[in-house]
């Protein structure tokens, strides 16, 4: 009996056959065609519940996610994301396929995300431990930070945003074995074809930032730790020519087209190195030194000004406020920017939180049995820094946990077990565990629309009613569905969003003057097509700034107090909507902002859970053991109905049967625009705002006089 070994000892398999045994190749193809199916299969389990018709608009299901919208419209031609590789790739689908937009939305999570698995089982593959990369590809594909946002209806760069960068960063692990001392890695791909590496790893890296421009910070540190790797296990004679070819890889990744002239050089110059014509190799390096330092300052100061946005240390807007005005930061009410805490980042990444600490030590194993995995350090480090950074960055933590559990295991198990069939069982049964947390989260979730077919039927008939230069004005959560339903510009979206547009779309919701409302439409929409480029996309505190912080607060007075004249402009849409009562106190929070003193001073809108009972004779709300005395009880119809006590206590409650909840507001909040607008008589504001749509007490919509 003869056995297969590696250099260093490994156990690759024995010569004791079986029927069923596979071939090594085989081993690959059955753990990336398990890894795809479980990823697939997993993401299909909700699709009966998306059945139901008031998930659907015409023949097009909902989103389950907002920014679904900005590439859907982007490949309608329409906002701020019409030359991006997403919104191209959707309408290139749209021609070849004849489907509608949205099922294409709806279906291409399901379709396209799986594939994260195929790198890290290709990668195991070449590390000679294929039966690793069945449990290696289901927990990349399937780890709770990740899979929740990548299920049906969940068409964002999310479904190829951590593909690429795994795809680099396996790549870049096999690419530096060859630089690296025995006993870690192999002397393959020698010679000439060697230097077809760099292109394909930069190629694929130009992808990932083409899809998801952000993925470069991600990517800039994966090219540090695998040039740290090989400086301390590489052979010293070859430093040189790894790194050269590592800034081939930066230069295709972040220079563009002089990028890749750059990396052409450095190959060239290799192939002739081994000629001894150093001159020309000199000069390459010369060529890419230039190129890449000419950009590097930019790039970092970038990355920099995003990792100080995400990690929330101030309320106040770090990009946009200038000198003059302290405007809000809108990071810390978004939901996926949100900090988790240890449990829940550890369960996020490997499910439960024992696996997290398995996982953790596989992947200290597999470190020091492959020092080139520590390409994957940097996924590890923004799947743990979710408790500082939010938590979308968990969805990177599932790959090196993954890798951590199953290379580490499957490296023991070599030690000690030859036979196939027992290594595999190890790894499916553990698969099994592995994949549980996300079997039963799945189990149970529900479908939910980023906004409710009511909704998205009224942004149809906007389309109809409104003309082409018209812009709606809706909280900026939802201006990208009324970029694609609608086809009109929105105020505020996804992209923008931050101090200087979050502040006046705030005010103009939270204000309990319909006059400031109409006019601060009007005066933001005059400032910004006033100046240099003339277009929606100017900041729209332009006309404020120069004003400083009192002038605007004096600017905004006026505009609740007198009728100012107003030369013609393209029609303002207010819509106001009963989903904002949802998110009422971030509104709120953003709509009482002071701009001098950075600070808010929020009015009370929200949600009361638990058992409630209303004495309408008293005029007091119980709940919870509270006692809540009232000033009125706004009953949502029809008919609509208005209870009032003269308690002095300034709370008003809010009943809406139909979506059975109870709110409960202050004088401040209830007399809001997003309430009266939405909940009160239409002609208390005529003379301001004009209703055009009314589906209440689910959607309205006025325009500005």
């Amino acid at each position: 009996m003869v056995n297969e070994r590696t250099q260093d000892g490994t156990l690759l398999r024995d010569s004791r056959r079986t029927v069923l045994e596979l071939s090594f190749r085989g081993e690959f193809y059955f753990a990336l065609v398990l890894s795809l199916a479980i990823g697939t299969l997993l993401r299909l389990t909700e699709f009966p519940q998306w059945m139901e018709p008031f998930f659907w608009v015409g023949d097009e299901p909902l989103m389950a996610t907002h920014d679904a919208y900005a590439w859907l419209a982007g490949a309608k031609g329409i906002g701020d994301y019409v030359d991006t590789w997403m919104a191209h790739g959707l309408a290139a689908l749209h021609a070849l396929t004849g489907l509608p937009l949205g099922v294409i939305g709806f279906w291409l999570p399901v379709v396209v995300t799986p594939i994260t698995c195929v790198p890290v089982c290709w990668l195991a593959f070449r590390l000679g431990v294929p039966e690793a990369g069945a449990l290696a590809g289901v927990m990349a594909g399937t780890s709770l930070g990740f899979l929740v946002r990548t299920r049906i209806g969940f068409c964002d760069t999310d479904i190829l945003s951590l593909f690429f960068p795994t795809l680099v960063a396996a790549l870049l692990a096999v690419w530096s074995q060859r630089f690296l001392r025995n006993p870690w890695g192999s002397q393959d791909d020698e010679g000439r074809a060697a230097l077809l590496w760099p292109l394909g790893i930069g190629l694929a890296g130009a992808a990932s930032r083409g899809f998801y421009p952000q993925s470069g910070t991600v990517l800039l540190a994966v090219l540090v730790c695998v040039a740290l790797v090989v400086l301390v296990f590489g052979q010293p004679k070859r430093w040189r020519e790894a790194v050269l070819e590592l800034l081939a890889v930066f230069s295709i990744i972040y220079l563009g087209l002089p990028g890749l002239v750059a990396a052409a050089l450095a190959v060239g110059a290799l192939a002739c190195a081994a000629q001894g014509r150093r001159l020309l190799w000199a000069a390459a390096v010369a060529a890419i030194a230039a190129v890449y330092f000419s950009d590097f300052a930019r790039l970092l100061e970038e990355y920099a000004v995003r990792l100080a946005m995400f990690t929330k240390n101030s309320s106040v807007d770090l990009v946009g406020s200038g000198d003059t005005l302290k405007l809000p930061s809108v990071v810390q009410s978004i939901r996926e920017a949100q900090n988790l805490d240890w449990l829940g980042t550890m369960e996020r990444i490997a499910g439960r939180p024992w696996l997290f600490v398995v996982s953790s030590l596989g992947f200290a194993v597999s470190l020091w049995r492959w020092p080139n995995l520590f390409v994957f350090a940097p996924f590890w480090g923004l799947g743990v820094a979710s408790v500082w950074l939010g938590n979308r960055f968990t969805m990177y933590g599932g790959v090196p946990a993954g890798i951590g559990l199953a290379f580490g295991l499957a490296w023991g198990i070599r030690q000690k077990i030859s036979r196939q069939g027992q290594r595999w069982i190890i790894q499916l049964v553990l698969s099994c565990f592995a994949l549980w947390p996300a079997a039963d989260a799945m189990r149970q979730v529900v479908p939910i629309p980023v906004i409710p077919k009511t909704f998205a039927e009224v942004y149809l008939s906007l389309r109809e009613q409104t003309p082409p230069d018209a812009r709606l004005w809706q909280w900026w959560d939802y201006g990208y569905a009324a970029q694609y339903f609608a086809e009109r510009r929105s105020f505020g979206d996804g992209g923008l969003h931050d101090g200087p547009w979050l502040f006046p779309l705030a005010r103009v919701h939270m204000t309990e003057s319909p006059r400031q409302a109409a006019q601060l439409m009007k005066l933001v929409t005059l400032h910004q097509l006033s100046a240099d480029n003339g277009t929606y996309t100017t900041d729209p505190m332009v006309g404020f700034r120069p004003l400083g912080a009192k002038g605007t607060k004096e600017s905004l007075r006026r505009l609740a107090q007198e009728d100012l004249p107003w030369p013609l402009l393209p029609e303002q849409y207010l819509v106001v909507t009963w989903e904002n009562m949802r998110i009422a106190g971030w509104i709120s929070y953003f709509g009482h902002w002071d701009v001098e003193s950075g600070t808010s001073a929020p009015a009370i809108l929200q949600p009361v859970v638990g058992k409630t009972d209303i004495d309408t004779q008293q005029g007091v709300l119980r709940n919870a053991n509270r006692v809540f005395p009232l000033e009125g009880l706004h009953i949502v119809g029809p008919p609509p109905r208005l209870l009032t006590w003269k308690s002095g206590s300034g709370l008003y409650a809010i009943i809406n049967e139909a979506a059975n909840s109870i709110y409960l507001a202050d004088r401040r909040a209830y007399g809001a625009m997003m309430v009266q607008l939405l909940l009160g008589d239409p002609a208390h504001v005529a003379p301001y705002l004009e209703l055009v749509v009314d589906r209440y007490p689910w959607v309205r919509v006025y325009r500005a006089r």
